[in-house]
């Protein structure tokens, strides 16, 4: 999408009532396959196009990450 010229800015938004509500807790025992959340974070902060969040809810854990690395952050 940073390199599609008819593309300005992006906007990340969640469903009803909820930005990114965070990991499943019952998962949380065991560790993740490979980091997913620093990829997205420095993405979203690398992106020379403005990230809008469209915060609806609970943002929470990496859904509060992700909102913070975004430009502008509406809710």
């Amino acid at each position: 999408l940073e390199a599609d010229p008819d593309v300005a800015a992006l906007v990340i938004s969640g469903g009803p009532g909820r930005f990114i509500a965070g990991a499943d807790i019952r998962e949380m025992s065991q560790p993740p396959d490979a980091p997913f959340l620093p990829d997205v974070v420095a993405a979203i902060d690398a992106c020379a196009k403005p990230v809008v969040a469209v915060i609806a809810g609970a943002a929470l854990g990496g859904g509060c990450e992700i909102a913070l690395a975004c430009d502008l952050r509406l809710g």
